[in-house]
């Protein structure tokens, strides 16, 4: 019985929202909504709107696949994938990639990745390396074999 009350008044709120008109009135310093498409004037992209000038998609049925593109700023985009072990019960997918593009300080970028059953993994210059490893002091590693062989009495190992 609650739950026939509960579902009645989820309807009638649902239906009262949806049969609801919200009217706003123009403001004189409110800009609109959606602004005019500059397509729309010229009948051409604006030059900062870039546009596909090659593309190409294989998917085949055993689940493998290659997908290519560029468009007309210079981005080329490419990908690759196949599925390793199919039908078993550790298939996984593997995908190669890369993609490059010039950055608007001028500076070309350039990254590729994999991604499969170990993880994604990313490489690129422009990404962000850790700093350097430096050598654990002498006198530090002799402190942690130390603590290592004489652990504390009330230390207990589960």
């Amino acid at each position: 019985m609650n739950s026939k009350i509960i579902l009645s008044i989820c309807l009638g709120l649902v239906i009262g929202i949806s049969g609801q008109r919200v009217e706003t009135r123009p403001s004189s310093k409110s800009s609109p909504a959606v602004p005019p498409s500059p397509q729309a004037s010229s009948g051409s992209p604006p030059k900062d709107q870039a546009t596909i000038v090659r593309q190409s998609q294989d998917i085949n049925p055993d689940g493998s696949h290659s997908s290519q593109w560029e468009t007309s700023d210079g981005i080329v985009v490419q990908e690759t994938g196949v599925v390793k072990n199919a039908g078993q019960e550790n298939e996984t997918q593997s995908v190669q990639g890369s993609a490059s593009w010039t950055a608007p300080d001028g500076q070309k970028i350039s990254i590729s990745w994999t991604a499969d059953e170990n993880g994604a993994v990313f490489a690129g210059d422009h990404l962000p390396t850790p700093p350097p490893t430096q050598p654990i002091p002498e006198i530090i590693q002799r402190a942690i074999d130390w603590a290592a062989k004489n652990p504390s009495p009330d230390y207990k190992k589960e």
